[in-house]
């Protein structure tokens, strides 16, 4: 038996290393990206939600964003409850009010939000007075507007490859020259 034993002989291969941060920030980057995409033009935040109040004595007078919206602040800001899921709104059948300042202020962030709201239809026909066309979120990709240089005659006879050759050589030479004139002193 060995008292006090530290013989840690495989830690190496229980070392976890962090080489691929770099890539994994571009994967996460090109993820975020591909999600804005695939459920534009909703928000990518998610859905809407409430200002509430933090549970317990000790955190109370701290306001957060919870989980989703009463079935009350539904009806009074003029939203059906059972569609409001389909509408980018939370709904949390479980939360009560303990105040009704908070609860006008959460009518109020759903109204603001009905106010800025577009509904897009998919059919084109017979669109309702106000309904937005799908084609206003269709994204064109911008046109540049590039200027080509012409090439003049005199660029086409010079062999630019060849004279970058020997502004090389000749400025490796130079380098030779003063590591040899360090040398002699």
């Amino acid at each position: 038996m060995v008292p006090n034993d530290h013989l840690r002989k495989a830690w190496y291969k229980r070392v976890k290393t962090y080489f691929d941060d770099p890539a994994r920030k571009v994967r996460r980057q090109t993820a975020r990206a591909n999600r804005a995409k695939k459920i534009a033009p909703r928000p990518i935040e998610g859905p809407l939600r409430p200002v509430v109040h933090c549970p317990t004595a000790r955190y109370n007078r701290r306001i957060r964003l919870g989980r989703g919206f009463t079935r009350e602040e539904l009806v009074a800001a003029g939203f059906d409850p059972s569609r409001a899921p389909f509408m980018g709104i939370a709904v949390d059948h479980f939360r009560t009010h303990s105040t009704d300042s908070l609860k006008q202020v959460n009518v109020d962030r759903l109204t603001a939000y009905k106010n800025k709201m577009v509904r897009v239809h998919t059919k084109t026909e017979k669109l309702p007075e106000g309904v937005a066309q799908p084609s206003l979120f269709a994204l064109n990709a911008p046109e540049k507007q590039v200027q080509w240089r012409v090439i003049k005659a005199e660029e086409t006879k010079t062999n630019l490859f060849k004279a970058k050759r020997d502004a090389h050589k000749a400025w490796r030479a130079s380098i030779k020259a003063k590591e040899e004139a360090k040398r002699k002193k």
